[in-house]
């Protein structure tokens, strides 16, 4: 939390993830870190971006609701896909699964790339613009 409010305060953009179900959400750092202007979170599910967990049925998608505070739209929106229910879930039942699902499913790196895309294209628009007005 120490590292967004430094990079929000310098207008610079930030990620904060947590489970849903984390403690951390309750903190007063980053409970007072989600009022702060323009930030917002928003709670995905894992299931939606590739993760996978194995259980006595074979693998099968994993759930994991996930939170994100950030204060870039880009990033919002990508980070937002709740579970349709077009698929059984597997719990990540022990440590071993659990350690697995710590690491973000290929899915969702390509989302917070797409999200960090859009950020970098418009700050090379604004880049542009200040060029030309120059």
């Amino acid at each position: 939390i120490e590292l967004c409010e430094l990079q929000h305060k310098s207008g610079r953009h930030f990620m904060f993830e947590q489970p849903q179900s984390s403690r951390a959400w309750s903190l007063n750092v980053v409970v007072k870190m989600a009022y702060c202007h323009g930030v917002a979170k928003t709670t995905f599910h894992q299931c939606m971006y590739g993760l996978e967990a194995r259980d006595k049925q074979g693998t099968a998608p994993a759930y994991k609701p996930t939170s994100v505070l950030t204060h870039h739209p880009a990033l919002m929106e990508e980070l937002q896909v709740r579970c349709d229910g077009a698929h059984r879930h597997a719990q990540l039942i022990g440590k071993s699964a659990c350690s697995k699902a710590a690491c973000y499913p290929p899915g969702l790196c390509t989302a917070v790339v797409k999200g960090i895309h859009v950020i970098r294209k418009s700050l090379e628009e604004l880049d542009s613009a200040r060029r030309m007005i120059r």
